[in-house]
């Protein structure tokens, strides 16, 4: 049986690693707050430092002199760019990245794996308006091929009319996530396609 709570600690490290990556642009010589890196992947404060301590301590990343600064290593760089470029294939420290983008986000303490079995979540509220404002201010910033970005936009215009309809069809809505999460899944790697995934996983159970 698969430990929910190594899955998610895998997930954490992953992220923040890609992030930092992409952060750095893949420069060594850059530094990060990791704080606020942490921040804007929705990490608690103690989820930043010891996902920041295990990369460390497997020299993907490194500690720099100021307090809570840390910097991508030549290993880390070469690690993120692995499993980027070879998203089925396991990388030293993490599983397939594709794997992963495949993974629901936490919900509770723990981790659904997503398929065409998957219900919905409390879309009916508050969460599905925040998702649509969420996936139509950063649709345009995931690399999408041409015909995906068409459908992403479809599937995002399809959400936002049933967040305003009084009588919401919640089939309609669980096609439209699924179908999104689909494409994203093709931009492996995108930290920010990582970020929508993790908020469908949040409306998907």
């Amino acid at each position: 049986m698969t430990d929910n709570r190594v899955i998610e600690r895998q997930i954490l490290r992953q992220r923040f690693i890609n992030a930092l990556y992409d952060a750095t642009e893949a420069d060594r010589s850059r530094n990060i707050d990791m704080w606020q890196l942490g921040g804007r992947l929705d990490f608690s404060l103690s989820d930043t430092q010891l996902v920041a301590d295990y990369l460390a301590a497997e020299r993907l990343i490194e500690f720099r002199a100021d307090q809570g600064v840390i910097a991508i290593t030549h290993r880390g760089i070469i690690e993120v760019e692995e499993g980027r470029t070879k998203p089925a294939d396991p990388t030293p420290h993490f599983p397939p990245m594709i794997n992963y983008l495949s993974i629901q986000s936490m919900v509770g303490s723990t981790v659904q794996q997503g398929g065409h079995a998957a219900t919905l979540n409390a879309t009916t509220d508050g969460n599905l308006r925040e998702f649509v404002a969420l996936l139509r201010d950063k649709l345009s910033s995931v690399h999408l091929p041409p015909d995906a970005a068409s459908e992403a936009q479809s599937d995002l215009e399809t959400l936002e009319a049933q967040s305003k309809s009084p009588k919401p069809k919640l089939s309609i809505i669980r096609e439209a996530l699924l179908s999104l999460r689909t494409v994203f899944e093709i931009a492996a790697g995108d930290v920010v396609a990582m970020e929508l995934l993790a908020r469908i996983g949040r409306l998907l159970t």
